[in-house]
């Protein structure tokens, strides 16, 4: 598909409404897959369950089809998520549940040189993050690194 003909202002009003159109087309597969799971329906097809008939079936891959189904039973038990985002969805699943996810911490070996930093943080850190990530251009390592060094000071002083 050539899009070149249209103008900067056009590609972006399409754009948009691409994007409201997919999202309602995701809903309504979503209520889909809820009705097909409740019925049990992809057993009358010859599927064991509703994972074999999404991969299977209806051709998605694996990871696809996980989301999908995990969306569409939260759907089923949660109508009010409907028209939130997923980080919304989040938020409200642990204040139902009245607490924060899990601390974790996991380190990745990316390269020699280089690892990648996983870690559960709260609402009010990240948003300390992305002030400090606005504020760096970017360079937010060197910022992480330099507050480790201070607290790592600051620890062993209040230790002595």
């Amino acid at each position: 598909m050539n899009l070149k003909h249209l103008t900067d202002k056009v590609l972006i009003e399409d754009t948009k409404v691409l994007v409201s159109k997919e999202r309602e087309v995701l809903v309504q597969l979503l209520h889909h897959i809820k009705e097909i799971d409740s019925r049990k329906l992809y057993s009358d097809l010859g599927y064991s369950s509703l994972f074999a008939y999404l991969t299977k079936g209806l051709e998605f891959s694996e990871s696809p089809a996980c989301r999908r189904i995990s969306a569409a039973r939260l759907l089923k038990s949660h109508p009010e998520i409907e028209n939130k985002s997923s980080i919304e969805v989040k938020k409200e699943i642990y204040k139902e549940l009245g607490k924060l996810p899990d601390q974790k911490v996991s380190i990745k070996v990316n390269s020699q040189n280089t690892y990648e930093l996983k870690i559960t943080i709260d609402e009010e850190t990240n948003e300390l993050v992305r002030e400090l990530k606005g504020l760096s251009k970017g360079d937010l390592n060197s910022f992480l690194k330099d507050a480790l060094k201070t607290q790592i000071e600051l620890k062993k002083k209040n230790s002595h």
